[in-house]
């Protein structure tokens, strides 16, 4: 039997095609469901004030307290994110629809499996961290297909994805964690340092309305990078285990 492989190269390039040839659904569903949920929730209702505090008991008491007094809109900003993020995993992985709306309509029948899907991956991924923070790097890797399983192949349900998706990272769990890594250290180095010219710029000029919005921003297009990462290796891997050529995919136009 082969084993399955996964290239940084060769995936890479594949998320910037798709996001090339998807870049009005990326647009769209970033805005909508991604920056503007998470910008008005940062300007109206903040974040977590922990001061000078160095506790770590009052830090997550502090913490608690946040999102226990804020529950709703805390929720309201989950659902919507979870759900464009799965809308644009569908408009990814799928042909069977003509246009941005039609894909998003899509989502909306699958939504339950893929809550259902990443409360139990997270749940799983969770206590590897809590076990050994080696575990949870790897389930990283191994869960990292199971979102395109479910946005691509519904019909399997819950549990049939993620063994599905299991599958499909069989010998590439490592590596598919190294490449979500690489692109997430990228981005994050990326990330702090333009926020640290807009924050001296939004002191002058903005306050706090511009660092809020620079800052759901850079949030909203790492969230697309990243879902446009994991369909790829989705992508990349499910032909390999269905005895395909992986070379012969097309980008979806």
């Amino acid at each position: 039997m082969t084993k399955n492989t996964l290239d940084l190269t060769a995936v890479w390039n594949d998320t910037m095609a798709l996001l090339n040839a998807h870049k009005e659904a990326a647009i769209a569903i970033a805005g909508v469901f991604l920056f503007l949920p998470s910008w008005l929730f940062a300007y109206f209702v903040g974040e977590p004030d922990t001061g000078e505090v160095v506790d770590t008991d009052k830090i997550i008491d502090i913490m608690i307290e946040f999102y226990s007094e804020n529950s709703l809109p805390v929720l309201a900003v989950g659902l919507l994110a979870s759900f464009g993020t799965l809308a644009y995993y569908v408009i990814l992985a799928r042909k069977d629809y003509d246009s941005i709306g039609a894909g998003i309509a899509k989502a909306l029948p699958i939504f339950p499996i893929f809550f259902v899907v990443s409360i139990i991956t997270g749940f799983l991924t969770g206590l590897g961290l809590l076990a050994f923070i080696v575990g949870a790097f790897y389930l990283t890797g191994r869960f990292s297909a199971v979102a395109g399983v479910v946005a691509a192949e519904p019909e399997r349900g819950i549990i049939g994805s993620i063994k599905y998706g299991w599958s499909l990272t069989d010998n590439v769990g490592w590596m598919a964690f190294l490449i979500i890594f690489i692109v997430s250290m990228v981005g994050a180095v990326i990330g702090f340092l333009v926020g640290a010219i807009v924050g001296l710029i939004s002191g002058y000029f903005g306050g706090p309305l511009l660092l809020t919005a620079f800052s759901s921003l850079i949030s909203a297009i790492f969230s697309v990078v990243t879902a446009t990462l994991m369909i790829a290796i989705y992508r990349h891997l499910k032909p390999q285990v269905d005895g395909a050529d992986a070379n012969t995919r097309e980008i979806q136009e």
